[in-house]
């Protein structure tokens, strides 16, 4: 069954404006073969840590293996669909300088990215729904 967590949640609360720096609008992990849809003014990133799956946006599909990752753009329909035991985490984000950071640290091709497997990456995003999880049950 797969994990989902939603709720707004600012990484830099700032009092006033309209908009956070960097907003953590939902997150979740999947184990499972599965097929969803993210149609959200968010961007998308989604990470596969073990197996493969294929990743839509827009007119384009990717094929991504563990170790890949893919960063979707707000406004673009997204599926991911993966027709074998594997997992994956996805996290959907906005924020006023999100596009400048994505810009920054040059993720903004559209293609997907070599991550490779990494535990310490992987302990954090669990860390991260984790604490997701946290904040939504004492909600």
């Amino acid at each position: 069954m797969p994990h989902i967590y939603q709720q707004d949640y600012s990484l830099t609360p700032t009092s006033g404006e309209a908009l956070p720096v960097l907003d953590l609008t939902a997150c979740g992990f999947v184990n499972t073969e599965d097929e969803r849809q993210f149609n959200t003014g968010d961007y998308v990133a989604v990470y596969f840590s073990k197996g493969n799956g294929t990743v839509s946006f827009g007119s384009k599909s990717h094929q991504l293996s563990a170790g890949d990752a893919i960063i979707c753009r707000p406004h673009e329909v997204k599926r991911t669909t993966v027709s074998e035991p594997s997992e994956y985490y996805w996290f959907s984000f906005r924020g006023r300088e999100a596009t400048d950071m994505l810009s920054a640290l040059k993720l903004t091709s559209k293609e997907k990215y070599f991550v490779g497997h990494d535990n310490e990456l992987t302990a954090y995003m669990d860390k991260a729904i984790d604490e997701w999880n946290k904040n939504e049950t004492a909600s």
